[in-house]
């Protein structure tokens, strides 16, 4: 296995660079569901994302291969909901 250069890995906190295809995309390629799954789901960023709830991305040449999403009470408790990396790079340390 090639290790990875994580200077070539960019880590975001912001929605911004999320497409619903790129989330749809990782999912799918982690076996949660299909793509018929997520296409009507137009608003299926800003639904997973909202208040209270926190997104951390890791991007590969613009693609979307890491995400992990925290819940909270935006005040004490917060809870990791899910960490989803993409097969071909588990194990990398994303």
């Amino acid at each position: 296995m090639t290790p990875i250069d994580h200077d070539i890995i960019r880590f975001e906190e912001t929605t911004v660079n999320l497409s619903k295809k790129a989330l749809a995309d990782l999912y799918v390629s982690v076996g949660f569901g299909k793509q018929e799954n997520y296409k009507d789901r137009d608003d299926m960023v800003e639904g997973m994302f909202g208040p209270g709830v926190f997104g951390f991305f890791a991007f590969d040449n613009g693609a979307l291969i890491g995400l992990a999403r925290v819940l909270s009470d935006d005040y004490l408790v917060a809870w990791i909901a899910e960490i989803v990396v993409h097969p071909d790079w588990q194990n990398n340390g994303i």
